[in-house]
This record gives structure tokens, sequence and C-alpha cells, in this order.
């Protein structure tokens, strides 16, 4: 039975670093990857007792592999990529395949081509997995050419007005009102 479990454990670590992976290399570069470390080794050797597992962040950089704990890390969106991937995966190991609704979930997103990086992603995302995503955003301009259908909510005179509008009135870039 320990077998059993310990595979089953193993396919579900699997699925979740190659999720998590995919987001990454999407959006950061193929050189980053997600990894669970685990204290398996220090357990049989009877170093510890209980099993821990660890999500760290691992990359090349000048050479040298980085390896970034998420646990209080910031910058550039890291955690929210690496969170929308773990959501999809976990959806996927129980089974859901309805829509997920993600609202304002990459604010923290660099603009320096990782939010269309992204927007391709969560594209690929929804083709690979038939799953509808809902995405909630002040940056429109980062998700135009993705959506399939955009909704703009605007207060005019206090009032939420709700309009379906073309990918093409979105303006390209950020802008300080509206968008």
């Amino acid at each position: 039975m320990l077998s059993e479990i310990t595979e089953r454990r193993q396919q579900a670590v699997s699925l979740i670093e190659d999720m998590a992976t995919a987001a990454l290399a999407r959006i950061y570069g193929p050189d980053h990857a997600l990894r669970f470390i685990s204290n398996e080794g220090e357990r049989q050797e009877g170093k510890a007792t209980n099993f821990t597992m660890r999500l760290q962040v691992v990359s090349k950089y000048k050479g040298q592999e980085l390896v970034t704990g998420l646990i209080g890390s910031v910058g550039g969106g890291l955690i929210e990529a690496v969170a929308f991937a773990l959501r999809i995966a976990f959806l996927s190991v129980l089974g859901w395949n309805g829509p997920v609704l993600l609202d304002e979930a990459y604010s923290a997103m660099s603009a320096d081509g990782k939010l269309q990086a992204l927007a391709g992603f969560l594209k690929e995302t929804c083709e690979l997995t038939g799953r509808q995503i809902i995405f909630v955003t002040h940056a429109g301009h980062g998700f135009r050419e993705v959506a399939d259908r955009i909704i703009h909510v605007s207060n005019e005179d206090g009032e939420a007005v709700v309009r379906y509008v073309d990918a093409s009135h979105i303006p390209s870039l950020p802008a300080s009102e509206g968008w």
C-alpha cells in the first residue's frame, strides 16, 4: 500500500511540476522550472520524522542554477504565474472542468513582454484543457489579442455600464483611465 501511495504522490507532483514549469517557461523563458524539494532522503536516513515538501523556482542566471523560494518572494509576477499553474494542475487532479475566474491575478506582472507571454499561455491553456478562463483586469491592452470576448465595465455618473467591445477598441498601451 505504501508503494501505491508513493506512486500516486509522485504522479501528482509530476503533473503539478509540469504544469507550473510550462507556465514559467512560456512567460519567463525556457530556463525556468518549478520543483518540489522534499526531505525524503533525510526521512529514509532517520534524520527527519515528518515528510515535507517545498516549492521552488529553478532558473539559470549567468550559467549558474538559481533556486528561489516562493514564500516571501516578490517581483515580476512570478508568484502569480506559479499560483495560476498550480490552480489549473490541482483542478485537473480533482477532475474539475468548469470555468476559472481570475480577478486582477497578474497585477504584479512586469510590462516587459511578460504580460503578452502570459496572455498567450492563458489562451494555450484554454485550448489544451477546454477550460474557460474569465479574466478581470485593468490591463486590457495585454490580453486583447487572445481574448475570445471582451467586456468593458465603466463608471458613468455613478453607475456601472457594461459593454461588449471589439479588441481593436482597446488601446495598445496602458492608459491612465478607462482601461
